[in-house]
């Protein structure tokens, strides 16, 4: 008898594991006010998945959330949600929309 198995395509484990790896590599949050995000050289977050790290105004939540964004702790409707796939090129994912 054949069992269909069905194989998750998001796994937490995975998720910790490249967000942590992104730090030593020297990936920031997300929401660390440290991004080019204006004219002049403003810094700031590059969204608002989580409080600001640094006290910065930060950028509306993206339809999706990186490996270093925290928008997995935001419902899918409401901007949450993590696309592994983006990997830790964060800008071009959030600024697409």
């Amino acid at each position: 008898m054949k069992v269909l198995t069905i194989i998750s395509t998001y796994s937490w484990t995975i998720n910790v594991v490249t967000h942590e790896m992104g730090h030593n590599l020297g990936s920031r949050h997300t929401h660390s006010c440290t991004w080019p995000v204006g004219n002049g050289g403003a810094l700031g977050a590059i969204d608002s998945c989580y409080n600001a790290e640094g006290g910065c105004f930060p950028n509306p939540r993206p339809r999706i959330g990186t490996i270093m964004s925290y928008c997995h702790l935001w419902p899918t409707n409401q901007g949450g949600g993590v696309n592994l796939a983006s990997g830790f090129d964060h800008c071009r994912e959030i600024q697409s929309d």
